[in-house]
């Protein structure tokens, strides 16, 4: 396993990091990559203790594109990181072929990256194709076609939350005014 971090040193540059790792890269090759995740100019010499967590994340990101690995491991990837990193993690995602087992809160890379969702519940695994917005498609179907004791409890609710917003507006029903005493 090649971990991002490995072989990390503080009072190294962000540039000395990646020669330290890949000394047969030329300054150039290795510049232009970190350019490419947001991070240029004489931001690459900047020693790694004095990056931001985004800047680092960069680097990291910059480290795991040179290794040629075939499975990316990611828990909440986007944390941390500002609007320019996400916008780069993302691209290298895209770009990535091998598999990519990702955790994520960001409904946004959620409904992005994924090809396939694996939902974890109750000691079991289901699969699901697609994105996140394909699998919230599935779950719901799932749920409104089941006529499970959740499934009657979920009706209820929205029925519930329905008849609140009708007396919310005035109406009830097909559309005639509420009664308000």
């Amino acid at each position: 396993m090649i971990r991002a971090t490995r072989g990390w040193t503080w009072t190294k540059t962000a540039l000395e990091q990646l020669w330290d790792l890949f000394p047969q890269s030329s300054e150039h090759a290795l510049r232009t990559l970190l350019g490419g995740l947001g991070l240029s100019g004489d931001d690459v010499y900047k020693k790694v203790g004095d990056l931001s967590g985004g800047e680092r994340s960069r680097v990291k990101l910059a480290i795991i594109s040179m290794t040629g690995g075939n499975v990316l491991i990611m828990d909440e990837p986007t944390n941390h990181l500002d609007i320019d990193a996400k916008e780069a993690l993302d691209a290298a995602l895209l770009d990535f072929s091998g598999t990519l087992i990702l955790v994520s809160h960001d409904r946004y890379l959620l409904g992005k990256i994924p090809t396939r969702i694996l939902e974890m519940r109750g000691g079991e695994a289901k699969s699901f194709p697609g994105a996140f917005d394909s699998y919230l498609s599935a779950i719901a179907g799932r749920e409104t076609g089941g006529g499970s004791c959740t499934t009657a409890k979920a009706s209820g609710r929205r029925k519930a939350v329905s008849s609140l917003k009708a007396a919310a507006r005035g109406t009830v029903g097909g559309g005639e005014k509420a009664e308000r005493t």
